[in-house]
C-alpha cells in the first residue's frame, strides 16, 4: 500500500488489464502499475539513463531476445522493425522454442513485434520532444500517453493466436 494523500489511502497493482496472463505476457510491453486512486506508478529512472532503452520499455524476455538480434534502444527497434520484420518474427519464434519458452506462430511474433515497435515509437517520439522541450529530467510516457501518440494509427487487422 501507498499514501496518495493524507485522506485517501492508494493500493497499485501490477496491470492495469484483466484477462488472459499469458497473452499480456506475450504481447504487451512492460507497463508500469495501475493505483486505484488514479495515479500510476513505475520504476524510476537513475540520472542518466536512456528511457528509450528497452530494459525501460519491454518485460525481461522481450529485452533478452532482441539484445540476441543486436537491438538495446527503442530507435534500433523502430529502424529494425521497417527493415526486417518479417525476418525477426521468425527469429523469435525459434528463439522462444531454442529458450524453452511456449512454441507461437510466426504471425503472433509479428503482431507481438509491431506491438513493441509502436510502443518504442511513441517513446523515442516522446523522448525527443522532451528534449526539444529543453527537459532535463527525461521521462518515460505513461501507457495513456503512449496510446494518445499513436491513436492515428491503424488496428492490426490480424488474427493471431498463441498455440497450445
Amino acid at each position: 500500500m501507498e499514501k496518495a494523500s493524507d485522506s485517501l489511502t492508494c493500493s497499485c497493482e501490477n496491470s492495469i488489464f484483466s484477462g488472459n496472463a499469458e497473452y499480456i505476457e506475450f504481447y504487451l510491453p512492460k507497463l508500469g502499475m495501475a493505483c486505484n486512486c488514479g495515479r500510476y506508478k513505475e520504476e524510476p529512472l537513475l540520472d542518466g539513463e536512456d528511457p528509450t532503452s528497452l530494459k525501460h520499455i519491454l518485460r525481461t524476455w522481450q529485452v533478452d531476445f532482441l539484445k540476441d538480434q543486436n537491438i538495446h534502444f527503442g530507435v534500433e527497434l523502430v529502424h529494425a522493425i521497417n527493415q526486417r520484420s518479417h525476418d525477426l518474427s521468425k527469429a523469435m519464434r525459434i528463439w522462444r522454442k531454442e529458450a524453452g519458452l511456449p512454441a507461437v506462430k510466426t504471425k503472433s511474433c509479428y503482431v507481438a513485434l509491431q506491438i513493441w515497435y509502436r510502443t518504442c515509437k511513441a517513446v523515442v517520439r516522446s523522448v525527443r520532444k522532451q528534449k526539444v522541450e529543453g527537459k532535463r529530467a527525461l521521462r518515460r510516457p505513461t501507457f495513456l500517453d503512449i496510446q494518445k501518440i499513436d491513436s492515428s494509427s491503424h488496428v492490426i487487422d490480424m488474427k493471431s493466436e498463441l498455440e497450445p
